[in-house]
């Protein structure tokens, strides 16, 4: 990739909300019922095979 800056590349880097969810094959579950976590994930710039960052929060 040309738009790889010190090896992230930049599109990846900054603040990010994560959701997880539980596994429930019922399709008629609620939406809300499903939600298993939440957090954020801060992805750092940083040399190539180095991933660097945080996950923290509520979200």
């Amino acid at each position: 990739m040309s738009d790889v800056v010190d090896g992230i590349p930049p599109i990846l880097v900054g603040i990010w909300t994560y959701r997880s969810f539980l596994g429930n094959p019922d399709v008629d579950a609620d939406f809300d019922s499903l939600e298993f976590g939440r957090g954020n994930i801060r992805i750092d710039p940083g040399p190539m095979q180095i991933f660097s960052g945080l996950i923290y929060g509520l979200g």
